[in-house]
């Protein structure tokens, strides 16, 4: 999936998980998708926990894309994805986790698994997706 996506678009990966920032990148090593990432921002970098508007607006200007060019995946939508609706980014819940049942006006769109990203974010770019949530 990353290999995919990270052909035609940037991605970051906007960590908020257990440890340190050390334990969090060594964490990332270890699974050998370094590469992919244009951008690796664990909220230790920042200060500030997720949901955090500021380290949203960093990412932006890091990359100089406004929020409707840029979708947000997330396994937790209080703290995923929320305040990224809330700027205007398009919103992806993944259920893989294990969390169910969302159903926030803040996810526009929801999967199953992760392997089903790459067709829907081509959906998304082409206007053309019948699972919009309203």
């Amino acid at each position: 999936v990353l290999f995919s996506l990270s052909k035609h678009y940037k991605l970051v990966l906007y960590t908020n998980s257990d440890g340190g920032r050390k334990i969090k990148i060594d964490r990332i090593k270890k699974t050998g998708l370094m590469n992919y990432f244009d951008l690796i921002l664990p909220t230790d970098d920042t200060g500030e926990n997720k949901p955090s508007e500021s380290n949203l607006r960093f990412i932006l200007a890091k990359f100089k894309v406004k929020p409707e060019d840029c979708i947000v995946v997330g396994d937790f939508p209080r703290l995923d994805l929320l305040y990224p609706k809330k700027l205007g980014f398009t919103t992806i819940f993944t259920s893989e986790s294990g969390m169910k049942r969302q159903n926030a006006a803040y996810i526009d769109y929801k999967i199953k698994k992760i392997g089903e990203l790459p067709a829907l974010v081509k959906k998304i770019e082409s206007k053309d997706c019948g699972r919009k949530i309203k």
